[in-house]
């Protein structure tokens, strides 16, 4: 506040406090509204300062030397200030449209302490009056010491013009608000990401980017304006590795750990990349390898370009003339050799009469009788010949490894193989890979006229040293559709097999299967041998109802854990028995297996035998047919039994009827009174009367009489065979109506039994026609 006005309004209010009645002044006008004074309509005596009628200052409170005390406000822009200071309005507009509310010149300062010399403040702390603008959060405004700004502008353009200054954060920056996705922009008033920095340059060496450590190292990132990202280190080189790596790199990249580069395009190159290892194959440095123009050089194992052996003479002697024929020296091989095809074939002929075993060829030696044209003989490795067909791509038709054709002998054989005296021996071992359409392993063949057995494959594995033989072992794995280990049909003829399988053996408590599966099996059809000529000592079963209720039924989930992963349980929960509780009472049902050792096809043992129980569970279809027989004959001898009681019963009540009208004809008063009550309850005992209509078609209407303490009525209908075939509950007492309805019974005689908690106590006969 100005000195002079604070002065001047510091003796007005004295003054004015001390006359304590309505003051005017010299050139005041207090009719007009041009005064300085008390004005007393209010009854609080506040200082005003009108022009024309309107208040320009309202002091309500007391004024010191030393400023405003806690009683008062001053209001500037507004009547009725809400603060110790309370400026209000837009203030004054400039020409470009900004409003000033408070201005503060030559170096004023807005400052709030929070206490300890810690605040807010707006300030030049220059001695320049065109000094830095200044704006932050400071802890030393109470001292002569500089303030530490974490945040500050220097602007010195004029107002209107584009800001020129810097900002300088000494904490964290954060804009966030996930909510909204808050951006921030370098060079750009919309940014697209969290953070965008836009800035075009003015060279190539212009980077939007540096990262500094310790203010002299650096890396300066860039994007071109085609979008070519650029890294450029001070040091000149880069290092890609996981965070915290100490790897100091020694070439433009180093990359610690692996590499990866995605698909490269086909089209001609200039060089290659070869690597060196520096100590151990875990480092590696790549160079480039530039080629050399000649087609002719060849990459050498040294990693440089050279050129081959000319055509003609090879480093053993041997030459190919110009006819094409090969002239074979004496000297041997110095290395592996190729011989390029380029598309020909290579001949080995002899005269076309010739019937002699000339002109044959052995690989492996000439110590070897063998009386074919083509002999491989191998005594020191593992394969004496191997046979693979590969192209990189589908082909059309077939493509055969290997194919064997014998044709017009007394034994034809189309291959013939024996293998022996090994730790691992295969007679034939076939592969194929990737057909188009098919693809076999082995195809063997076999046709034959009317006499004779003709075979497509016969196999026989036969050692009694080792532990296991197997005939014939098959496998497919890898569709993600279908994998048959093993096909087989048979078609035509008065009989067909599939698959035949027999397993035998003479030795003592061997166990034998015909078929062993390690998982579920599915058939379309089951039927086991059960001709009489195959069974002796045939006997009658015994009663089966103690056993079968000693029997306990349960639920169970298979492992798929441990041993019982190689057998191939079903997940879903099943039903059945427990073998060892099933032994105490059937032992004849059970048998103990082994499962065989697994190896892979060089002889490791995958998993070891283990041995486990089997339950014969088609051996309980008898046992339970035997059971129902016998719940079945005491059903009937229950029937029968209800039925003669329930004859009784009526004629008991036929003769209590009878006894009741004499009684009632001759005595009339002894029907009244207590007698009469034990007549009235004799007549409520549970029965039912006979169905209306009885035959029936759709529905009968059966009348019951219930008495009240009766927890539990319902009536049963019976096949004359004694199965339940329907039950209907009865819930109201006394004298009832209930209807029982055909629904999709078919006709034939029935036994209809009421029964009271449990006990039969009425029946009849109905019949639906």
């Amino acid at each position: 506040m100005n000195k002079q006005l604070y002065l001047c309004l510091l003796i007005i209010t004295s003054g004015a406090v001390e006359s304590l009645a309505q003051v005017t002044f010299q050139n005041n006008s207090y009719v007009s509204g041009r005064y300085v004074g008390f004005d007393g309509s209010s009854g609080v005596n506040p200082l005003l300062i009108k022009n024309n009628g309107i208040t320009r200052i309202h002091i309500n409170g007391y004024t010191t030397a030393y400023g405003i005390n806690t009683m008062g406000f001053i209001g500037i822009g507004t009547t009725t200030p809400a603060s110790p200071l309370h400026i209000e309005g837009k203030g004054i507009q400039n020409e470009q449209g900004w409003y000033r509310g408070l201005t503060l010149s030559n170096r004023a300062a807005i400052m709030w302490d929070g206490g300890s010399g810690k605040g807010f403040f707006m300030a030049h702390p220059s001695s320049s009056p065109n000094g830095n603008f200044y704006a932050g959060i400071a802890d030393n405004l109470t001292s002569n010491a500089p303030v530490n700004y974490a945040f500050s502008i220097h602007v010195n353009q004029p107002l209107g013009t584009n800001p020129a200054g810097t900002a300088q954060f000494y904490k964290n920056l954060l804009v966030f608000d996930p909510s909204t996705k808050r951006r921030l922009g370098v060079n750009t008033s919309a940014p697209q990401r969290a953070l965008e920095v836009s800035d075009a340059g003015v060279s190539p060496t212009d980077a939007q980017l540096r990262l500094t450590s310790s203010m002299v190292a650096y890396t300066d990132v860039r994007t071109s304006p085609n979008g070519v990202c650029y890294l450029t280190p001070s040091a000149g080189r880069t290092v890609i590795g996981p965070i915290g790596s100490t790897v100091v790199p020694t070439a433009v990249l180093d990359v610690v750990g692996d590499l990866r580069i995605r698909k490269v395009p086909e089209e001609p190159a200039d060089a290659l990349f070869v690597g060196k290892a520096n100590g151990t194959n875990m480092d590696l440095s790549v160079r480039r390898l530039d080629f050399t123009g000649n087609t002719q050089d060849v990459l050498l194992g040294d990693g440089t370009w050279g050129s081959v052996t000319p055509n003609g003479l090879a480093e053993n002697g041997t030459s190919i003339n110009t006819s094409n024929a090969v002239e074979w020296g004496g000297s041997p091989l110095l290395h592996d050799t190729q011989i390029p095809m380029n598309g020909y074939n290579v001949f080995f002929t002899h005269p076309a009469t010739s019937t002699s075993m000339s002109n044959t060829i052995k690989i492996g030696g000439n110590t070897v009788a063998l009386p074919a044209k083509l002999s491989v003989i191998n005594e020191n490795e593992p394969n004496g010949l191997i046979v693979r067909s590969i192209t990189s791509s589908p082909f059309p038709g077939i493509k055969t490894g290997v194919h064997a054709e014998s044709v017009q002998a007394q034994i034809a054989v189309g291959v013939s193989a024996k293998s022996s005296s090994g730790e691992q021996v295969f007679g034939v071992k076939a592969a194929a890979y990737n057909g188009a359409s098919l693809t076999v392993g082995a195809h063997a063949h076999a046709l034959s006229g009317n006499t004779g057995e003709v075979y497509g494959g016969q196999f026989s594995a036969i050692s009694s040293t080792i532990g296991s033989n197997r005939g014939v072992v098959g496998s497919a794995t890898g569709s993600p559709k279908t994998n048959i280990g093993g096909y087989f049909s048979g078609n035509g003829g008065t009989t067909s097999i599939g698959v035949y399988g027999q397993a035998s053996s003479n030795q003592p408590g061997a166990v034998t299967w015909a078929g062993y599966f390690a998982g579920p099996v599915l058939t379309s059809g089951t039927y086991i041998t059960s001709d009489s000529q195959f069974k002796t000592n045939i006997q009658p079963l015994n009663p089966m109802t103690d056993l079968l209720n000693a029997l306990n039924p349960v639920s169970y989930d298979y492992l798929q854990t441990g041993n019982a992963a190689y057998l191939h349980f079903d997940s879903v929960p099943q039903f059945g028995f427990i073998a060892q509780e099933v032994q105490q009472l059937f032992p004849q049902l059970l048998r103990s297996s082994t499962h065989p050792t697994l190896v892979d096809s060089v002889g490791n043992i995958l998993a070891p035998a283990f041995d486990y129980e089997s339950i014969n569970y088609t051996a309980f279809i008898p046992m339970l047919i035997k059971g129902f027989q016998e719940q079945h004959e005491r059903i009937n001898q229950l029937v029968n039994q209800n039925g003669q009681l329930m004859l009784q019963s009526t004629s008991l009540q036929n003769q209590l009827d009878a006894l009741n009208t004499c009684l009632n004809a001759q005595f009339p008063e002894l029907c009244t009174g207590q007698s009469q009550g034990k007549i009235d309850q004799f007549d409520n005992l549970n029965r039912m009367e006979q169905g209306n209509p009885n035959p029936f078609n759709h529905s009968t209407r059966i009348r019951v009489h219930l008495a009240e303490a009766i927890k539990d009525a319902r009536l049963k209908l019976y096949m004359m065979g004694g199965a339940l075939v329907k039950e209907q509950v009865i819930s109201a007492r006394g004298e009832v109506d209930t209807i029982l309805t055909r629904d999709h019974l078919a006709k034939g005689k029935y036994i209809c039994i009421l029964y009271t908690d449990g006990e039969p106590v009425s029946t009849q006969q109905l019949l639906i026609d």
